[in-house]
């Protein structure tokens, strides 16, 4: 896997995510080999929730720190500009309120970008081929995937999506899903992508998807998956950014992840501090 950076990006402002971050680290701890973990690179969102600089340091080995929350957008874009210096081919992001399995899966997905040069990315978010109707947004079901189903709808294209084997003992399937940014990307195509989103003074993740597009039109999808975003999805208690208003984001000291921009680097500073 050295040729993959990963990120894990985090914000505990009260203790819904910071629970829900505990949970992560262990995950993590319990599936990443241990010479994958010492090269996670986390990025904190200024946490101010009691502990979380503490736990974090205890498990990871690079960890930073922004003097303010900057925002989810902003700290990935940070990120994958330190890279320059010694690319890798992709990026992997970790969310904070994510649980993985099979995590050695990811191997298999880079195998298999190294000999497909026109796939864009490999997604490998929970996702059932044989069961798609319960992922699809527009297709809802009593026992449809709620907290983390999408649309099956390319808004680029104006298309529906389609489904098409192609590794069968990996079993990975060329698909027009677009991009997502917490999949396995190409760091190329990621910081080509993020030097046009720096100009926009607003954006939301379909422009992410728009662009990612021009240049890779067909993306991979792991059946089965590796990895969902359920653990605050599926509690009504919890903090996720999908389901609370810009005004209630603001006052606990998140940011809204649908609308963003991109910081410039004069207005923040980043400190390692481990």
């Amino acid at each position: 896997m050295k040729r993959i950076a990963f990120l894990l990006v985090t914000c505990s402002m009260e203790s819904t995510r910071a629970e829900a971050l505990e949970k992560v680290v262990q995950n993590l701890h319990d599936q990443v080999p241990q010479d994958i973990l010492d090269r996670i690179v986390v990025f904190d969102n200024a946490s101010k929730y009691p502990g979380t600089i503490d736990l974090l340091c205890a498990n990871f080995s690079i960890v930073h720190r922004a003097d303010h929350n900057v925002g989810y957008w902003t700290a990935v874009d940070w990120w994958l500009r330190q890279q320059v210096p010694n690319p890798p081919q992709y990026t992997y992001i970790i969310e904070s309120d994510t649980i993985h399995w099979d995590f050695h899966r990811l191997t298999h997905c880079a195998d298999y970008l190294d000999t497909h040069a026109e796939i864009g990315s490999v997604r490998v978010h929970e996702y059932s081929v044989a069961n798609n109707h319960l992922y699809d947004k527009g297709r809802p079901h009593a026992t449809s995937r709620r907290s983390i189903w999408q649309s099956h709808y390319n808004g680029v294209e104006k298309k529906q999506v389609h489904l098409t084997l192609s590794d069968e003992n990996s079993r990975i399937y060329i698909t027009n899903f677009l991009a997502m940014l917490p999949s396995l990307n190409r760091y190329d195509a990621m910081i080509n992508v993020f030097n046009r989103l720096r100009t926009l003074k607003k954006f939301a993740e379909s422009d992410f998807q728009a662009i990612y597009h021009e240049f890779h039109k067909l993306n991979a999808i792991l059946d089965g998956g590796i990895v969902n975003g359920d653990l605050c999805g599926s509690d009504t208690n919890a903090i996720a950014g999908s389901r609370i208003t810009d005004a209630h984001v603001k006052s606990i000291g998140y940011q809204n992840v649908r609308q963003s921009s991109i910081l410039s680097d004069d207005s923040y500073n980043v400190v390692r501090i481990k």
